[in-house]
C-alpha cells in the first residue's frame, strides 16, 4: 500500500512540474497584436504604405491606404528597434517593448527637410535646317554601313500603255550594295546606263527602254542578280518591250543618302523649303525632324504643264 501511494504522488509532482514549465515556455514566447495609425506630425493626415520594420529579424508590415497597419509581434523581440519609416519622412524608430506600449496609437512623422541642387533652365535654340543637313552628311560614315552588304529579296513590277496593265514580272534577287561614303561621285563612277554586264544574262537592244527609263544613276559597285523570275505575256499593241534586269537595281538607285545629288546635294536648300522639329521617337529620346517641300508650287507646275504640247502617243510607263 505505501509503495502505491509513493508512486502516485511522484506521478503527480511530475505531471506539475511538466504544466508549470509549459506554461513558462509559453508566456517566454506569447504573441502580442499591435495595431495604430501612421500619420503626419503638422495636419495629421495619414500616411498611407509607411514602412513598419524589425531589420534583424526580418519582421515588418506596410499601413494600408489610410495610413492603419496591424503587426503580431513575440516578446521575445522586446529589447529590439522598430523603425517606422516613410518617403520625405524622418525615421521613426523605437523599442519593441516601447511600440507595444502604444498599441492603437497614433504613431505621427516628422517631414524632412531636403535641400536640393540650384537647377538652371535654359531655352535651346532650335538649328538651322542648313546646320542640320551639313551635320546628318557629316555623319553618313558614322550612321551607316561602311563595307558593302549583300541583300536577297523579292521584286514585283508591273507595266501599263495608254492606262492599261500589258505586263506582270516578278524575281527573286540578290543585291550588292556598295559602302556608304560621305562623298560626291564622279560621272566615271556610275554604271552605264548602256553597259548591261550587271546581274547574269544580257538583254537585247529592244529591252533597253527598260534599263534607261528609270532615269537613276548607280555606281559600279551596286550589282543585282536574278536568281530566277518570271512574267506574264506582254499584251502591248505597240511592241513595247521589257525584262526585269533593270528594275530592282533602278529602285536601290533611289537611296537619298548614297546618291544625295538630287536631295541632299548643294542645291538641296535652292530647290526645298525646309521645317525644324522636334518629337520623341519609339524608346522615349527626343529627336530632330526635317521636313521639307519643293519651292515650286502645285499651281507653277500646272502652269507649265499647260504650256506643253499633248504627245501624240504614250507608249509605255513604269508602275
Amino acid at each position: 500500500m505505501k509503495t502505491r501511494l509513493l508512486l502516485f504522488l511522484s506521478v503527480m509532482a511530475w505531471v506539475t512540474m511538466s504544466a508549470q514549465s509549459e506554461n513558462k515556455e509559453l508566456n517566454e514566447g506569447s504573441q502580442n497584436i499591435i495595431s495604430g495609425v501612421v500619420a503626419e506630425k503638422t495636419n495629421g493626415a495619414p500616411l498611407p504604405y509607411a514602412y513598419l520594420t524589425i531589420a534583424k529579424v526580418g519582421l515588418g508590415t506596410v499601413t494600408d491606404g489610410d495610413g492603419k497597419f496591424q503587426i503580431v509581434i513575440s516578446d521575445e523581440y522586446n529589447s529590439l528597434t522598430i523603425t517606422i519609416s516613410y518617403l520625405g519622412f524622418e525615421d521613426l524608430p523605437l523599442t519593441v517593448s516601447d511600440f507595444k506600449a502604444r498599441n492603437k496609437d497614433v504613431f505621427r512623422l516628422k517631414a524632412k527637410a531636403m535641400s536640393l541642387n540650384e537647377v538652371v533652365v535654359k531655352s535651346r535654340k532650335m538649328p538651322s535646317a542648313k546646320a542640320l543637313l551639313r551635320k546628318t552628311i557629316k555623319n553618313i560614315p558614322k550612321n551607316y554601313t561602311n563595307s558593302t552588304a549583300k541583300l536577297t529579296g523579292y521584286y514585283r513590277e508591273t507595266m501599263k500603255e495608254n492606262g492599261v496593265y500589258i505586263k506582270y514580272a516578278d524575281a527573286a534577287c540578290d543585291y550588292y550594295a556598295a559602302p556608304y561614303r560621305k562623298k560626291n561621285y564622279k560621272w566615271r563612277e556610275y554604271q552605264n546606263p548602256f553597259d548591261f554586264s550587271f546581274g547574269i544574262g544580257a538583254f537585247s537592244n529592244s529591252n533597253d527602254l527598260h534599263r534607261i527609263h528609270f532615269h537613276h544613276k548607280t555606281t559600279k559597285e551596286e550589282k543585282v542578280n536574278i536568281i530566277d523570275s518570271r512574267s506574264s505575256d506582254n499584251l502591248s499593241k505597240k511592241d513595247f518591250e521589257s525584262n526585269i534586269a533593270g528594275g530592282p537595281l533602278g529602285l536601290f538607285a533611289r537611296n537619298r543618302v548614297k546618291y544625295q545629288e538630287s536631295f541632299l546635294g548643294k542645291k538641296a536648300t535652292r530647290d526645298f523649303n525646309y521645317t525644324v522639329s522636334e518629337e520623341q521617337d519609339e524608346t522615349g529620346a527626343w529627336v530632330y525632324v526635317l521636313d521639307f517641300h519643293t519651292k515650286t508650287t502645285t499651281a507653277e507646275l500646272d502652269a507649265l504643264e499647260s504650256t506643253k504640247k499633248p504627245p501624240a502617243m504614250v507608249f509605255g510607263e513604269q508602275a
